[in-house]
């Protein structure tokens, strides 16, 4: 798969080698407390590959769910992606930033309506 580009951002396919990083995104970084919050359970990295099985980060099963690297300027700022499509074609969507300097700046709308137009566009998605 190839990259998918944004008005702003470009998402590109996160690889497996990707998921320390991710997994560091939303655990240790200064807006972890906005994707885990503070008061919940404590994951590792084990638990993060357990919920964000294999599949999402190869490509091999793209029904089932599919990462991807935010890339704005040439750099990872953030991640987004899209869980199993079920059968009435609807998908839910995830999303985070690696830090905060990047929120607040129009990169996050910009890479959910870019991966909305890919998933109406390849899968016919009606409900995100």
């Amino acid at each position: 798969m190839n990259v998918i580009k944004g008005k702003k951002t470009i998402l590109r396919p996160a690889t497996v080698e990707d998921r320390r990083t991710i997994f560091e995104w939303g655990h240790e970084s200064d807006i972890a407390s906005f994707i885990y919050p503070p008061d919940g359970e404590t994951k590792t990295l084990k638990d993060f590959c357990d919920d964000w099985k294999e599949h999402y980060f190869t490509g091999l099963s793209t029904e089932l769910g599919r990462m991807f690297v935010i890339l704005y300027e040439n750099s990872p700022i953030g991640t987004v992606a899209y869980n199993e499509i079920d059968s009435k074609n609807r998908v839910e969507l995830d999303i985070w930033m690696s830090c905060e300097a990047y929120c607040g700046k129009g990169l996050g709308p910009d890479a959910i309506i870019t991966l909305c137009s890919y998933l109406t566009a390849r899968f016919e998605v009606r409900t995100l």
